[in-house]
């Protein structure tokens, strides 16, 4: 990420390592796009994704 790209989104992730100690490890994205694609393995829209807790994609919460 350059300076001027801020995070937008960041996940954090939370698991136990070899030895059964909790670990966390974080993410930061640019854009809902990004995030999306790398939670899903492959080229995914984040707008179309991306979902609230009552179905509202994101997508149309933009416009």
């Amino acid at each position: 990420m350059g300076i001027d790209d801020e995070p937008i989104l960041i996940f954090q992730r939370k698991g136990a390592d070899a030895k059964g100690q909790m670990t966390s490890e974080g993410f930061a994205f640019t854009s809902p796009s990004a995030a999306a694609s790398f939670v899903g393995g492959g080229t995914l829209s984040g707008n179309a994704t991306w979902k609230t807790n009552e179905g509202i994609f994101l997508g149309q919460l933009l416009i």
